[in-house]
Formats: C-alpha cells, structure tokens, sequence
C-alpha cells in the first residue's frame, strides 16, 4: 500500500499538467479471485471456502489500498488538462462489453429491454424516456371517434439514437397493432410526424464557455442535467456553450414553480462579474 501510494504521488505530480483521468488498480475483481480466491495468480492462495474470515480481509486491504492511492492522486494533480472543469478522475480499470437488449435468447426492440441496456447514472432517471403530453380526438362521448391524435416526446441519453425509439415503435406499430387495426377497416393506419429535435448538450473538451463558468462561479465541476435547452444547437453549430443559471429544475414546470431569491442574487452577481470578465 505504501509503495502504491508512493508511486501514485510522484505520478500525479509529474503528469498531472497533461493526465486528468486515472486508474488505481486493473481488474480487480479477477485479481482479487484469482489471486486469493481460487489460487490461479500469484500468491495462489485459495480462500474461497472462508469468505468471511480470510478473503473479506483481503478485499479490505484492496480498497483500502485504492482509496489511499485515490487521495495522492487528488491531492498532487491540481491541474485541468483538458478544460472540462474536472483536474483529477480516479477509478479502477474495469473490462466492460458493449450489451444489446435481447429476449428469450433474440435481439429485442422492447422498450424496458432498450432502458435497461442504457444508462447513465449522471442522469434522474438514468435512462432514455418516452412520454406522451396530449391526446386528442373524438367528437361526443357516444361516437366512436374516426381520428385520435397524440403528442409524445423521447428524451434521450446523449449516447442515444435519435432514431432508435421511433424506429422501435414504427416497427411495433407495423407488427402487432395494424393488422388487429385493419381486421375491423382496411383505412386504418398509423401515421407518425416529426415535429423537431435538439441534439443533447455535450461540451467540446477544453471548453472556453465552461471554463469561464466555473471561474465566475467558484465551482470545481461541472455536472450534467435532465432536461433539453438551446446549448446542444450551439455547441452542434461550433459556439461554446455551457448551461448555467439560476432555479432548479425541480421546482419547474409545476403548478407552483418559482426560483428562490437567493438564486436570483447569485445570477445578478455571476452576470456583474461577467460583464466585468469581458471588458478585461
């Protein structure tokens, strides 16, 4: 543990101006197995039939260990290399596949399969929704209506398809609901119109924008947030952008949303040393 933490300290501190993400340790659940549970890597210990007394330790040294080397390692690299707010990540290496949704054993379409493929835990709710806002059709309680009209969005994670959901939901609706549809008339149909997409927001390494946000702002970080604005249109058209203001989108969209006083404040003064930035 010494030595890793040694080693951890004079790293960050000769590469910290040019390193921003790292790893402590490799694999560690196969090392942590082979090595102590099951006997096949060096010490070639065999543990694994007293989980609680011998290999449990061992795994506490483990992340001991990781955390000690992840604290040298925030500690000597204060530098942001790459300009996204952030000077030191630290993790552990981890082999991760690239997983596609699948159902009794065959590619699947289904949405709950598609969500729980994807996910982004910087994100509430983690996952790419789906959601309708109106529904509209019909002329009087008893008759039945000719036409229904509904309006839905797709939310996506900013790794998703644009295109993935209503390409699934085209192919549901061509499979399972138009044949049951056209048993009962042959006009029936379903038609679907795009009324508009915004990119997601991801900001170009080395941001200007969001540099200059964190600098007025004080913060150490940037983090990512659950709904859409302008800044990906921006940021898509080669203009900096970065997403800052005050509320809270929790306290939006609601019947009685409001925005404290002391985030009013806190934009009056953030766009007072703003103006003063750019008059420099």
């Amino acid at each position: 543990m010494k030595s890793g933490t040694h080693r951890s300290n004079g790293h960050a501190e000769r590469f910290g101006d040019l390193v921003d993400e790292w790893g402590t340790l490799n694999e560690p659940m196969n090392y942590l197995l082979a090595g102590y549970g099951i006997g096949q890597f060096p010490p070639g210990l065999v543990t694994i039939n007293d989980v609680a007394g011998k290999f449990v330790p061992v795994v506490r040294d483990y992340i001991s260990a990781h955390a000690a080397m992840y604290d040298a390692i925030k500690a000597k690299d204060t530098v942001d290399a790459d300009g996204d707010g952030t000077a030191a990540t630290v993790g552990l290496s981890m082999s991760v596949a690239d997983w596609r949704p699948s159902r009794s054993a065959q590619p699947s379409t289904e949405i709950d399969d598609i969500a729980a493929r994807d996910r982004d835990e910087r994100f509430e709710p983690s996952h790419s929704t789906v959601f309708v806002s109106t529904i509209e059709g019909g002329t009087a309680h008893n008759i039945v209506p000719k036409n229904c009209e509904f309006q839905w969005q797709v939310r996506g994670l900013p790794e998703a398809s644009p295109d993935e959901v209503p390409r699934n939901l085209a192919a549901f609706a061509e499979k399972k609901l138009l044949p049951q549809m056209r048993r009962v008339t042959e006009e029936a149909a379903i038609d679907t119109a795009n009324e508009g997409s915004v990119p997601a927001f991801v900001a170009a390494p080395g941001s200007e924008a969001v540099a200059l946000a964190l600098a007025l702002t004080g913060a150490d970080r940037t983090k990512a947030v659950s709904y859409t604005t302008e800044a990906g249109l921006f940021e898509e058209a080669g203009v900096p952008a970065v997403i800052c203001g005050p509320g809270n989108i929790a306290h939006a969209h609601a019947a009685d949303e409001y925005v404290a006083v002391a985030q009013l404040e806190a934009c009056l003064a953030f766009l007072d040393d703003l103006a003063k930035k750019l008059s420099e």
